[in-house]
């Protein structure tokens, strides 16, 4: 009787592990940071807020896996209810059932926005449109 051995696949990271041994991804010093999220059709238009959350090209959203060209971001602030999703899933294929979801977003169509940008004057500026609180 012939066994195979089973192998453990290991983790491609895009760059060096840490001196803590934990393998660190091309974009993690994005994590934690707010961001504006723009249509997928017309770059110039805000659709959403949101924070990135851990950027492992291999997590699953919505039943995909992330990939290098994407991120999983929680959507804070819906901008453009129906905006369409990149990647729809589970009943949800617009921005409007997006709100404090977990979302996969393409790194191309999203910016950071330093702490001193969230305050809602300065928001309101930044996407030419009142916001709440202001």
């Amino acid at each position: 009787m012939h066994v195979a051995a089973l192998s453990v696949p290991t983790i491609n990271t895009t760059t060096t592990p840490g001196n803590d041994g934990a393998p660190r991804y091309a974009h993690d010093a994005l994590v934690g940071k707010e961001v504006i999220l723009f249509a997928m059709l017309r770059s110039d238009v805000p659709v959403a807020k949101g924070t990135i959350i851990p950027t492992n090209p291999k997590a699953i959203v919505g039943g995909q896996p992330l990939g290098k060209e994407f991120c999983e971001v929680i959507v804070n602030l819906v901008m453009k209810r129906d905006a369409i999703l990149p990647r729809p899933y589970d009943y949800m294929e617009s921005m409007a059932g997006a709100y404090m979801m977990s979302i996969a977003w393409p790194y191309k169509r999203l910016k950071v926005i330093s702490e001193h940008q969230t305050h809602p004057r300065v928001l309101q500026g930044l996407l030419g449109f009142k916001v709440a609180g202001c």
